[in-house]
């Protein structure tokens, strides 16, 4: 627009008037063709620079920022997961065991539950022994145990002998067993189920001799269960 209007007074400073008394009252109100064209022009650049100038604001508009009306929720917390239960070592081979100890071993657990001294009934002086076997294993497995898996010698090393009795305070022979284990299940030996009755194994030994000091049982070759051992003593 200043452009423009330097060309319409080419040859006057800046300020003066072009027109001067009668010429400038008849430029007024009678205008030339090429006046009325300038004045045109100028009104349609005004126009362009208003309208320019509007958009120019209104694009660089900044919009004034507003607090979310939905805020982000909060992370849901995690489960600390639970770790898993560490399982129980093997017992050392070689191991000597007391009564009511358990040996590990295989994911099989026999613990020998308790002994007991005996003098009375046709069997003879002895030891009456009482074992439990339980499985720790995630699948069912089979059993077999008989007279053949069981020793016992004497602190002398002699070998003892073992039978299957009962209430009746008789000796039995012992045929072999087969029985399914499932998972967490256990059974008694030697009657291979959860019977808590009478049945044991005894250990025919002369206890009453004070040189009998100490009776080794070892159980061996019931699934995993292999030499496994506990000492029974024997007091005078």
């Amino acid at each position: 627009m200043v452009a423009v209007l330097a060309w319409l007074s080419p040859f006057n400073p800046i300020g003066a008037s072009p027109f001067t008394g009668r010429q400038t009252q008849e430029a007024i109100t009678n205008p030339s063709q090429r006046e009325r064209e300038l004045l045109t022009t100028v009104v349609a650049l005004q126009t362009q620079i208003s309208v320019g100038s509007g958009d120019a604001a209104q694009s660089v508009k900044v919009q004034p920022t507003s607090p979310s009306t939905n805020p982000r929720p909060s992370p849901i917390p995690t489960a600390t997961p639970i770790p898993a239960p560490t399982p129980i070592p093997d017992t050392v081979p070689g191991t000597i065991l007391e009564v009511g100890q358990t040996w590990r071993q295989g994911g099989l657990e026999l613990r020998l539950i308790e002994s007991e001294l005996s003098i009375e009934g046709e069997r003879g002086p002895g030891v009456l022994l009482w074992f439990r076997l339980t499985s720790l294993r995630p699948q069912s497995i089979p059993v077999r145990f008989s007279s053949e898996n069981f020793s016992a010698a004497n602190n002398r090393g002699q070998r003892l002998q073992l039978c299957y009795t009962n209430l009746y305070e008789r000796c039995f022979s012992w045929n072999p067993l087969t029985v399914v284990l499932g998972s967490g299940d256990g059974i008694y030996l030697p009657s291979g189920n959860n019977d808590t009755g009478s049945h044991r194994i005894f250990v025919r030994s002369d206890i009453v001799d004070p040189a009998m000091t100490e009776i080794m049982v070892t159980v061996s070759g019931i699934s995993s269960i292999s030499n496994a051992r506990w000492r029974i003593p024997i007091y005078h």
